[in-house]
């Protein structure tokens, strides 16, 4: 896998785990890695079925206050 993806699943595990430190920190290394926030925000959109739509809901949240909301 590329560095670009290992970060996406990196984020998507962080937010289905409800680990709001280690998301915020995957954010910001996707984000140093040259993922663009709509990626970023996909692979979060992606937890929904799997983790449930209220961690998905909480990991946008997190998602807006380290990128600014959009």
């Amino acid at each position: 896998l590329d560095v670009k993806t290992r970060w996406l699943i990196k984020v998507a595990i962080s937010a289905c785990c409800q680990y709001e430190f280690a998301l915020r920190t995957h954010i910001r290394k996707a984000v140093a890695n040259g993922c663009t926030r709509e990626e970023i925000e996909h692979a979060i959109l992606l937890v929904a079925p799997s983790g449930g739509f209220p961690r998905m809901m909480e990991a946008v949240l997190v998602l807006r206050d380290e990128l600014g909301d959009h």
